[in-house]
């Protein structure tokens, strides 16, 4: 408590402080601190942000292969050119595998996408792999990852028996 002209006023803080000028330091200190952590989760956000769009991306491209692929009877020749012309946005087309195995109605492997051609009938059904290889980079943290997809779609090929 102070007393000014004989009348006592309580002061809460005193009006110049020194402690102001060390508050500064350890805020300035604390942010230094506290940076790269900060730096390190948005980053991070970023980067599996654009991961789960290639993912979404490798979806879209897989499900139209897999139509192609239905619509043409398998893995034939001229499916080649669906695989090549598959929307796949910022991402490097050559890095992207499509495998195409044709199934019957139970899921057992008719033809196994390995050959270079594999027809299918009205009643199997194609199932298309994709495969993405891509890196995930968060300042110093780098790996190597492989994205994959799967879709089934039942064989047009040939009409209704």
């Amino acid at each position: 408590m102070e007393q000014v002209d004989g009348t006592r006023r309580h002061t809460l803080w005193p009006l110049k402080s020194k402690s102001t000028e060390n508050q500064r330091g350890q805020s300035l200190v604390e942010f230094a601190l506290v940076l790269p952590i900060l730096l390190l989760v948005m980053l991070g956000v970023i980067e599996f942000g654009m991961l789960f769009a290639e993912y979404i991306f490798l979806q879209v491209s897989t499900d139209h292969v897999a139509q192609g692929a239905a619509r043409l009877g398998g893995n034939v020749p001229a499916l080649a050119t669906v695989k090549n012309n598959s929307y796949i946005a910022w991402m490097d087309p050559s890095q992207a595998q499509f495998t195409v195995d044709t199934l019957d109605t139970d899921g057992a492997v008719l033809c196994n996408g390995a050959s270079s051609t594999c027809q299918c009938e009205y009643g199997d059904f194609v199932r298309v792999t994709g495969e993405y290889d891509t890196d995930l980079r968060i300042l110093f943290f780098q790996a190597d990852l492989t994205l994959g997809v799967q879709d089934s779609l039942f064989c047009w090929r040939g009409g209704s028996p």
